[in-house]
């Protein structure tokens, strides 16, 4: 990871006898940096969970599901 919070990756493609190797930059957000551009953006609710099953959202989790919710005006 980076300093601006990026990953870089390599990825080598091997067709026949040709190899090709292609870059890929992702930008990685924090769960706090996701509820603040939430927020920015006007939604009003925001809440973390780790599952479908409605588990909280905790570090290590394997996923993260953020559901938002917007004032109705």
């Amino acid at each position: 990871m980076t300093e601006n919070g990026g990953v870089e990756n390599r990825y080598m493609i091997t067709r026949a006898e040709k190899t090709e190797t292609r870059l890929a930059w992702h930008r990685i957000y924090t769960y706090r940096e996701l509820v603040q551009m939430l927020r920015r953006a006007g939604f009003s609710t925001v809440e973390g969970y780790g599952s479908l099953n409605g588990e909280p959202f905790r570090l290590g989790a394997q996923r993260l599901l953020l559901v938002a919710a917007k004032p109705v005006r």
